[in-house]
């Protein structure tokens, strides 16, 4: 073959006149990007360009009533992401000026309610439901206190000291003593008696009163801790009464404050008038029923006390001399009138601290 093969030469973009070069993408910057021919080819940048001569700080946002604002002081915290909480300018000089009497930690309780309260936003919903919730609270705790009150524990406990009672006033020592048991008379007159005057009626009121004292000791431990329990919400009580007060003399301040900030704002300044009166009137029969809770929480107290100083202490030691003079009596031994009257009178003793 005459012709003869001969490399291929492949041409790059360099090689040609017109190949294109790296171009820079348009920034934010008006001023329109050159073509680059001879320099070397520069980083793209897209977007975001500094002004010269501006320097940009970050902007705080906030929304009021849809409009956007820039701002460069702190936002008040709110519970609600991007709104801010429009607190109302008052101090606590101006509570305490309204309320002359008030101390002031009561007057900083109502100061804090005040500024808590986003009067913007009542503007269009209501205020009759302000601060309900320490009402329906205070409701709640009473209907516990009452369920507290009627345990079974304390009704049962209470019957059972009764019984104890009743057994001891029941029982005639000078009757077990001059019983004869072959005495006509003394017959007669066990049949038409209802106390317990002889030495068998006595053995039987023995036993049921130290029945009696074993289950009044066993219950000690659940009078104990209802007790408590009791004592626990009369103090919750006592402190729901206290932020229920200062949460009336808030709605009261407000609505005497608000009607100066605009027509806009007289009804919502009744309607706060009319929480502060509920929220005071609750606040005042809380305090009328002060003494009727502490009775309540007493009770257990009292059955408490009955149970350890007298029923586990005193009875048993009389039940003891009981017991020995009924078997002196079973054994036609003479028991003194002294003794008699001795145990007699400690008999009643007991029955005046158990009453």
């Amino acid at each position: 073959m005459s012709n003869s093969f001969k490399p291929t030469v492949i041409k790059t973009d360099k090689d040609k006149v017109d190949a294109p070069q790296p171009t820079t993408m348009p920034s934010s910057d008006p001023k329109p990007s050159k073509v680059a021919t001879s320099s070397p080819v520069t980083p793209t940048v897209i977007g975001g360009g500094k002004k010269e001569g501006v320097i940009f700080k970050p902007t705080i946002v906030t929304v009021k009533e849809g409009v956007q604002e820039e701002k460069g002081t702190a936002v008040a915290p709110s519970k609600i992401v991007g709104f801010e909480r429009n607190r109302l300018p008052v101090t606590i000089e101006q509570i305490k000026r309204k309320y002359l009497n008030t101390n002031d930690l009561m007057a900083t309780k109502a100061l804090q309610y005040v500024v808590e309260t986003d009067v913007e936003v009542m503007l269009h919903s209501s205020a009759l439901i302000w601060q309900t919730d320490l009402q329906k609270s205070y409701s709640e705790k009473v209907m516990k206190l009452l369920e507290y009150t009627q345990h079974p524990a304390t009704a049962q406990a209470s019957n059972q000291i009764s019984r104890i009672l009743e057994i001891l006033q029941s029982i005639d020592l000078q009757g077990v003593c001059e019983y004869e048991t072959d005495g006509v008379i003394s017959r007669f007159l066990k049949n038409s008696s209802k106390e317990f005057d002889t030495p068998e009626e006595l053995q039987h009121a023995e036993k049921e009163l130290k029945q009696l004292t074993y289950y009044l000791a066993d219950q000690l431990k659940a009078l104990l801790v209802l007790q408590q329990k009791l004592q626990e919400i009369n103090v919750e009580i006592k402190e729901l009464a206290a932020e229920i007060k200062a949460a009336g003399m808030a709605a009261l301040f407000l609505a005497d404050y608000l009607p100066g900030k605009g027509p806009q704002y007289l009804k919502i300044a009744d309607q706060f008038l009319e929480r502060g009166k509920s929220l005071m009137q609750t606040e005042v029969q809380i305090f009328e029923n002060e003494v009727a809770r502490d009775s309540q929480e007493g009770h257990p107290i009292k059955l408490i006390e009955m149970i350890q100083n007298t029923i586990l202490v005193m009875i048993p030691d009389w039940l003891g001399s009981v017991s020995s003079i009924r078997s002196m009596v079973e054994m036609n031994k003479k028991v003194t009138v002294t003794e008699v009257e001795q145990i007699s009178d400690w008999k009643k003793k007991i029955i005046q601290l158990l009453k």
